[in-house]
C-alpha cells in the first residue's frame, strides 16, 4: 500500500454554514448606489446629446436637397418637421427617466421602441404625399416630359442625401444602389419618349427611397438602443468591480465581529484584475463599434450584461475562499488536538508559499508530525476545487516510519487516523492512495521539506491527483 493517503476533509456542514453566514459584506451596496447615481447622469446627458444630435441631422438633410424642386422641399420639410417633433419628444421623455443606471436601461430601450413605431405609422402618408408632390409639379409644369425631368432631379438628390446623412451600407447594404438602378429605368423610359412610364418608375422609386429613409431611421435608433444599453451595463459592471477593492467584510463570531479588508483579488487569484482586463478590452471594442453591425453589437450588450453577475461573484468567491483558509486552520488545530492523544505531535508547520506572499492563507497548510516512536508524518490538508465551483478541503498523509515500511503498517494507521478525525468532528471522505505514489512504502522525501514548500509558488486551487 501506498505510503501517502488522500482522504476529502471538512469541518460539519454546519460549522461550514455557520462560517458563511458570518462572514458579510460591509456596507458596499450603499456605495454600489451611490455610484451608479453619478453614471446615471452621465448617460442622461448623453442621451439628450443624441436627441440634439438627432434633430440636427434632420437640417442637415433638409441642406442637401437644396438642389431639388420647390415642391420636394417643402414635402421634406414638412416631413422632417414631424420627425423633429418625435426627436424632441423623445428627448424630453430622456430627460425624466429613472435615476438609476440600470432601469435608464430599461426605460431608453422602451423609448426607442416607441419611437420606432412612431416613425413606421409615417409609412402610411408615403403615398398620399406622391399624390400630393405629383399635383403640385403638374401645377407649375406644362408638359409631361418636363414633369418627368422634376420626378428623375427630385429622386436623385434625395438619394444622394440619404446616402450622405445615413449609414445606409451598415444598415441596409446594397439598397442606395438598388434604387439608383431604378433611376436608370425611368431614364430609359425618358430617352425613348415614354414620359408617363418614366414618371411612374420615378415615383415608384421615390416611394421605395422614403421607406428605405424610415427604415434607416428606426435602425439608428435600434442600435442607438443597443450602444447605449451596452455602455450602460458595461459603467455598472465597472462600478460594482471598483466597489469590490475597497470593501470591507465583516465576520461575526463568539467573540465579537471583526473587520477586515476584503482583498478580491488575492482571495481568487486575481480574477479581478482578469476581470477588469476584460472589461477594458471590451471598453474598447465598444469605443470603436460604429461600423459593428446590430447584430454584433447585441454580442458585446450581452457580454457587458453577464460582467456585473461575474463581478459579484467574485465576493462570493471572496469570502468562501476566506472560509475555507479558515476551515483549514480549524481542521489542522482539530488534527493536531486529535492526534496528541495518539503519540503524534505537531513540530513544523507553515502555508505553502508563504515566504513568496508572506501568507500563502489561499494555499495548502502542511504541518510535520512526529510521533513518540520516532516516525515522522506529514498532513497537507490543501484546498480542492469542486465541479459546482465551490471549495472543499483534501486531507494528504504522507508516512516516513523509521524502522523498514511495512505495506500494511501505513494502512492501519491511515484508518486509525481517519477514525480519530471523524471521533473530533471532522468529516472524512473514503481514503485513497495519492495518485503516483501506489507503488511507494513511504511518503516522498520532499514532503518532510516544510521550508521547500513555503517558498514554492503553488496554485489557488489545487486538483486532486497533482
Amino acid at each position: 500500500m501506498s505510503g501517502e493517503k488522500d482522504h476529502v476533509v471538512n469541518l460539519r456542514n454546519s460549522e461550514y454554514q455557520r462560517l458563511m453566514n458570518g462572514c458579510k459584506e460591509a456596507e458596499r451596496q450603499a456605495s454600489i448606489n451611490k455610484r451608479m447615481e453619478t453614471e446615471a447622469a452621465k448617460t442622461r446627458s448623453e442621451l439628450c446629446g443624441l436627441a440634439s444630435a438627432h434633430s440636427a441631422k434632420f437640417a442637415e438633410y433638409e441642406s442637401r436637397i437644396k438642389d431639388a424642386s420647390e415642391q420636394l422641399r417643402s414635402n421634406e420639410r414638412v416631413f422632417n418637421q414631424r420627425l423633429t417633433a418625435q426627436a424632441e419628444t423623445f428627448a424630453r421623455n430622456v430627460a425624466g427617466i429613472n435615476q438609476r443606471l440600470d432601469g435608464q436601461r430599461a426605460e431608453y430601450v422602451q423609448l426607442i421602441a416607441e419611437q420606432g413605431e412612431c416613425i413606421e405609422e409615417l409609412r402610411d402618408e408615403l403615398q398620399e404625399q406622391i399624390s400630393s408632390l405629383q399635383q403640385s409639379i403638374e401645377a407649375k409644369e406644362a408638359s409631361q416630359q418636363r414633369i418627368a425631368a422634376v420626378w428623375q432631379k427630385d429622386v436623385t438628390v434625395m438619394l444622394d442625401a440619404i446616402a450622405s446623412s445615413y449609414q445606409h451600407e451598415k444598415f441596409a447594404p446594397g439598397a442606395i444602389s438598388g434604387l439608383k438602378a431604378q433611376i436608370s429605368l425611368s431614364q430609359g423610359n425618358m430617352a425613348s419618349g415614354n414620359f408617363q412610364a418614366a414618371i411612374a418608375a420615378s415615383q415608384q422609386t421615390f416611394l421605395r427611397a422614403q421607406e428605405l429613409r424610415l427604415q434607416l431611421e428606426r435602425k439608428t435608433l435600434e442600435w442607438q438602443a443597443i450602444l447605449t444599453a451596452a455602455t450602460g451595463s458595461l459603467r455598472e459592471a465597472l462600478v460594482h468591480m471598483e466597489t469590490l477593492e475597497g470593501t470591507e467584510l465583516t465576520f461575526h463570531a463568539a467573540e465579537g465581529m471583526t473587520k477586515l479588508p476584503a482583498e478580491v483579488d488575492y482571495w481568487t487569484g486575481g480574477a479581478l484584475t482578469a476581470l477588469r482586463s476584460e472589461a477594458s478590452v471590451l471598453q474598447s471594442r465598444l469605443d470603436s463599434a460604429s461600423d459593428r453591425s446590430v447584430e454584433e453589437l447585441s454580442a458585446l450588450a450581452q457580454e457587458a450584461g453577464e460582467l456585473t453577475t461575474r463581478a459579484d461573484h467574485l465576493m462570493f468567491c471572496t469570502r468562501e475562499a476566506i472560509v475555507a483558509s479558515q476551515m483549514r486552520n480549524n481542521i489542522g488545530q482539530v488534527i493536531e488536538s486529535a492526534l496528541q492523544g495518539a503519540g503524534w505531535n505537531v513540530i513544523e508547520s507553515c502555508y505553502a508559499g508563504e515566504g513568496v506572499d508572506g501568507r500563502g492563507y489561499t494555499n495548502a497548510l502542511h504541518m510535520k508530525l512526529r510521533h513518540q516512536n520516532g516516525d515522522e508524518m506529514v498532513s497537507i490538508v490543501m484546498p480542492e476545487a469542486q465541479t459546482s465551483g465551490t471549495i472543499s478541503n483534501l486531507l494528504r498523509l504522507s508516512f516516513h516510519p523509521q524502522a523498514n515500511a511495512d505495506a500494511g503498517h501505513n494502512e492501519r494507521e491511515a484508518t486509525r487516523i481517519a477514525g480519530l478525525l471523524r471521533k473530533a468532528g471532522l468529516d472524512t471522505g473514503e481514503m485513497e492512495c495519492a495518485p503516483g505514489t501506489e507503488c511507494n512504502a513511504v511518503g516522498r522525501p520532499e514532503n518532510l521539506e516544510l521550508a521547500r514548500a513555503a517558498n514554492q509558488r503553488q496554485p489557488q486551487t489545487l486538483v486532486r491527483g497533482k
